[in-house]
């Protein structure tokens, strides 16, 4: 696996052929005009190549004569820049690549879109804002004519498109808002809307002083460098995962290198440069040099990069201590189901033979709308050829149900942590402060009547079990609570949570946050109203707190307790939305926070001047 390959799939990497050794089919029956390539290069770029193009081989001379199915792709391959495209080869004459060059055009002509469409488009518009859909062709033009379709599953009212995941219309329009009960008509926000959107207040470069703590409008390494050393008693913070869209895990460094070279993704799950990587050595010396000796990090990434992020931190110095989990229970499993992806690459039929609701969510827990989604219809199918029934109930991913975070700590300078913790405050967890109180949901073990472990490995069986009866005078358990865990269970930040104290902001609607326009057909109800209160993205009460990966109050104030003493100063590199002013001030701690997006730090000023008219709890 090279770096030329980067824009192939792994499973086709083995089938990467330079792109130079491949011909265009100069007779290519199908047209490809700018707009077409576009839209591949967008796919491609977002995607990286998931199938092979098909290549004609002579049988008479062996040579590769050109290409038979891809043209498209490998002008967008070439547009981009790739050196590789993955392919698999066919010997046949001329005559007979031509016939199944326009069969296989022709048969993808012949299919149609399903009345799952607009749902489904729906759907990815909000879990997926930072893909640009009209990039690919999925235009306007192309939302319109899903519009037409019939909805023989009962999907919506009239043919209209739910929200995402087929969710429940929401309640009658609050009277003081506006709108038509009657006719269940949404209320109207246009007024709250700028027409013209004012630059934020925040500038690069601006430090505001916000009460006890200090944000940074700036880079983050830059800040870092210009801070005095040993002077951070913590870190908590949640910087970019570096999911990059050819599913590669790298480094800020690694990615420079790669650029340099004129290779590696421009982007990653939010479409932005550092983005595609999680941040590296570079970055980890210049927080290694600022922080106290013994003083701890907590640095939230994403379970697939966050092994390049944890060898980063060890590479620059700090001492790894633990992995700590953040339980949501609220993640949807990204998963093929490999006997449906079977029939379909035999291209065989299955049959419909149920259907039912999608699951529930857990809570209000969503980055563009509130309320539980009441859940979807889907088709259940059977197998249709023998293959697809022998992996019937295979897939290729599991539910993401937590995030983790990495702990470190910097080296104590001390012979001992009791030297180190009366030198410079530093070196140890304040385990009392997070003890999780008895039948709190933040231990999602079992309860303290649960003696199901025994010597013998058993559970709930035979054998003598580690529990005995207390002894007199003996307290069985802590007053405060259990003892921290390296879990932790609580949902994501509501909507409510995220708006609190942003009521100031520059509103904006969830059509904007998608990449589609207010009024256009995409969002437009069954009467072409434009007014469909029942499309995810078009639920028009606006937002003002647009940051997409907002992290909960309860979580972060925990974990600020747990490593920042109580005159210390914890400190966040990728301040984001402000949640570590919000924890921090609940805490009674200071924070010091950077963030290099102004219009992030306008909401970061928001909230925090709002958790601080309500104190530390």
């Amino acid at each position: 696996m090279t770096s030329d390959q980067d824009g192939i799939i792994e499973d086709l990497r083995p089938l990467a052929r330079p792109l130079s050794d491949i011909k265009l089919d100069p007779r290519n029956a199908r047209a490809h005009d700018p707009t077409s390539v576009a839209a591949l290069c967008a796919s491609l770029s977002r995607f990286g190549q998931r199938k092979p193009i098909v290549l004609r081989r002579d049988p008479a001379t062996g040579d590769l004569v050109a290409v038979e199915a891809g043209n498209g792709t490998v002008t967008a391959a070439r547009e981009l820049g790739w050196s590789h495209i993955a392919a698999v080869v066919v010997q046949e004459d001329e005559h007979q690549g031509n016939a199944y060059a326009l069969a296989d055009n022709r048969t993808a002509e012949l299919s149609s879109w399903g009345a799952l469409a607009p749902e489904i488009f729906a759907e990815v518009q909000v879990e997926c804002p930072e893909i640009d859909f009209g990039a690919m062709g999925l235009d306007d033009q192309w939302v319109a004519a899903m519009g037409s379709l019939d909805d023989p599953l009962g999907l919506a009212p009239g043919g209209a498109v739910r929200g995402a995941g087929g969710e429940e219309p929401p309640p009658p329009p609050d009277a003081e808002l506006g709108g038509d009960p009657a006719t269940k008509a949404p209320p109207s926000y246009d007024e709250h809307l700028p027409t013209e959107r004012p630059p934020p207040k925040a500038k690069v470069g601006d430090v505001l002083e916000l009460g006890p703590h200090t944000l940074h409008c700036d880079d983050c390494i830059a800040v870092m460098d210009g801070m005095d050393p040993d002077s951070i008693d913590a870190v908590v913070t949640d910087p970019p995962y570096g999911l990059s869209p050819d599913g590669k895990a790298r480094t800020w460094d690694e990615l420079e290198v790669l650029r340099a070279e004129g290779k590696g993704p421009k982007g990653g799950f939010m479409g932005k440069e550092w983005d595609a990587g999680v941040p590296g050595i570079t970055w980890a010396r210049s927080l290694f040099r600022v922080m106290k000796p013994g003083a701890h990090a907590v640095i939230f990434s994403a379970n697939r990069t966050i092994h390049r992020l944890t060898c980063a931190l060890e590479d620059a110095g700090f001492e790894v201590r633990d992995q700590i989990g953040w339980v949501t229970w609220s993640g949807f499993p990204k998963s093929r189901d490999v006997s449906k992806a079977i029939d379909e690459e035999a291209g065989a039929e299955r049959e419909v033979v149920g259907l039912r609701k999608k699951g529930q969510s857990y809570g209000d827990n969503y980055i563009y709308g509130d309320g539980p989604d009441k859940g979807g219809v889907q088709q259940i199918t059977a197998p249709a050829t023998p293959e697809a029934k022998k992996w019937d109930g295979w897939g290729t991913a599991l539910k993401p149900a937590m995030e983790p975070a990495i702990l470190v700590r910097k080296p104590i300078s001390e012979r001992t942590v009791a030297q180190n913790v009366l030198k410079h405050g530093t070196g140890a967890l304040n385990i009392d402060a997070c003890r999780i109180g008895y039948g709190d949901p933040a231990w999602p073990g079992p309860g303290e009547d649960w003696h199901g472990f025994q010597h013998n490995g058993k559970v709930n069986g035979s054998g003598a079990t580690l529990t005995t009866a207390p002894r007199e005078g003996v307290q069985s358990s802590h007053s405060l609570g259990r003892w921290p865990a390296n879990i932790y269970a609580t949902p994501k930040a509501s909507r409510s949570e995220r708006e609190e104290g942003c009521d100031s902001l520059d509103p904006r609607e969830r059509a904007e946050l998608t990449g589609r326009k207010p009024g256009s057909a995409g969002l437009e109800g069954s009467d072409g109203s434009g007014n469909n209160p029942y499309t995810g993205a078009n639920w028009k009460k606006p937002i003002h707190n647009y940051h997409p990966t907002v992290k909960p109050r309860r979580l972060i104030e925990w974990l600020v307790t747990l490593v920042t003493p109580p005159e210390g100063v914890v400190f966040d590199p990728f301040a984001g939305s402000g949640t570590i002013f919000v924890a921090a001030t609940g805490a009674d701690r200071k924070a010091i926070g950077v963030e290099l997006d102004p219009g992030h730090c306008d909401i970061c000023e928001a909230r925090a001047v709002s958790a601080m008219r309500e104190g530390p709890k």
